[in-house]
């Protein structure tokens, strides 16, 4: 009686651990999955913060140019009397 219980205890640590072992295997998957959500978050606000700065450089350049385009229109006016 004894040995049949040490067998059925050596049956039951085996399967728990075929068990545990295809658990443990699964876990990747859904790290991976996890993972790529994560990336794919980060590149999408990476995307906006770009757009954004895109957008403030063109409007922090807009007034530049147009005082550029005037001071060259001023200049030309100033040669143009000085000939």
């Amino acid at each position: 009686m004894k040995s049949n219980t040490w067998v059925f205890t050596l049956l039951m640590i085996m399967f728990v651990g075929i068990i545990s072992t295809s658990a443990v295997a699964a876990d990747p998957v859904v790290l991976d999955d996890d993972l790529k959500e994560i990336e794919a978050r980060f590149n999408a606000e990476l995307e906006k913060m770009r757009i954004q700065f895109r957008d403030e450089l063109q409007l922090a350049q807009r007034g530049p140019r147009e005082e550029l385009k005037l001071a060259r229109a001023r200049i030309h006016e100033l040669e143009t009397e000085n000939a």
